[in-house]
């Protein structure tokens, strides 16, 4: 993972590597998310994420609607889902999520203030089908992970498949 940019408004760049998927003959196709939960110092802003889908960008899902003026000491964590599909093609893909941080109670003893961004889960869905599986949906994916979430290392991957009722974990 690697933040681009400087000041209050940054790009996280999640890169994965997974094993490639067959050709597309309408045999398998896949869809990966990212998973984040934010914290109250950090904020992704709905608009300007729905306008980066518009243009061909990854899909993202904000769980709670969230006040863009808020400072943190006023705000709450938020679930933040991105995907995208899985190129047939290739072993790799890259997420990218701007961010924003909010700003914090001001400390006289401190000149700075740390944020922590926890790590992502990373989840891969695939369908029998030409076509990827829809993006998750944000409530379907937090009842899923409910039960994992307590137990998971960081850096742990689950691969869900769409077409199947239970997941299964690596």
């Amino acid at each position: 993972r690697t933040l681009t940019k400087s000041g209050m408004h940054r790009d996280l760049i999640t890169s994965t590597t997974h094993k490639r998927i067959s050709p597309p003959t309408g045999r398998i196709s896949c869809r990966l998310a990212s998973i984040e939960l934010l914290q109250d110092t950090i904020f992704v802003d709905q608009y300007e994420v729905e306008e980066i889908a518009r243009f061909g960008g990854p899909s993202t899902m904000i769980y709670r609607a969230i006040d863009l003026e808020k400072p943190s000491f006023l705000s709450s964590q938020n679930i933040i889902i991105t995907s995208t599909p899985v190129p047939w093609d290739s072993s790799s893909s890259n997420l990218s999520l701007p961010l924003h941080f909010r700003y914090q109670m001001p400390n006289p003893s401190e000149s700075y203030s740390g944020i922590t961004i926890n790590p992502s889960i990373i989840v891969t869905m695939c369908a029998q089908s030409s076509r990827p599986p829809p993006s998750p949906d944000t409530n379907t994916v937090i009842s899923l992970l409910m039960g994992y979430l307590p137990t998971l290392p960081q850096g742990h991957t689950i691969y869900f498949h769409h077409d199947s009722s239970s997941p299964s974990s690596s």
